[in-house]
């Protein structure tokens, strides 16, 4: 898999109908804008994933809590002067996500985060979802706000979401050694496994 940031309307187009597909919702070109947006392409060049880095505000994530627990929210990162960054719109084709796969794609998310000198990073999703729930926890999240939330342009209906915000470093350092504890362990497997050399 390859990773790709847009850099034209027509792909950017293609991004937000496949993401609609996949997620739900239909992210405004304003919006995306604002930021970065990449693509992950398979070997027949067919997006199979993408994820957006919004990294001026207003942060949908924000903007979608409830006005009275939204100014406490705010006014707890003000405070505290996070240099934020949002990420949103982030799916993986379902043929593609085996375990390798799914390892790399999130990788390659984190390092292009960090490229971006951010050191927190925001993000918000469906308190149905345990795997995704599961899959941001890997970076240690602390949890801003959870319950219903304003329904967005883009979006069919409003949901129930936990919004939480966590630390670029701490994330990346952890796929970094996730990365090589997968490595070591399919090496052993493949030198367990391969075929007995028999000298003549």
């Amino acid at each position: 898999m390859k990773l790709e940031m847009i850099v034209d309307a027509e792909t950017l187009e293609q991004y937000r109908s496949l993401t609609a597909q996949h997620i739900g919702v239909q992210f405004p070109v304003e919006y995306l804008n604002k930021g970065k947006v990449y693509i992950i392409r398979d070997k027949d060049r067919q997006i199979v994933g993408g994820f957006a880095m919004i990294l001026e505000p207003p942060f949908r994530a924000i903007e979608s809590i409830p006005k009275h627990e939204r100014w406490r929210v705010l006014d707890e990162l003000w405070r505290v002067g996070f240099s934020l960054c949002e990420l949103t719109g982030f799916w993986l084709a379902s043929d593609h996500r085996g375990k390798r796969e799914a390892l790399a794609f999130w990788q390659r998310m984190m390092l292009a985060l960090r490229e971006h000198k951010r050191t927190s990073l925001v993000y918000a999703y469906n308190v149905d979802n345990p795997k995704l729930a599961q899959l941001y926890g890997i970076m240690n999240p602390r949890e801003l706000y959870r319950g219903p939330t304003v329904k967005l342009e883009g979006m069919a209906e409003a949901d129930i979401e936990c919004v939480e915000i966590a630390d670029v470093k701490q994330a990346v350092d952890y796929m970094a050694r996730r990365h090589q504890r997968i490595f070591e362990t399919t090496h052993q497997q493949e030198i367990e496994h391969a075929p007995e050399v028999i000298s003549a």
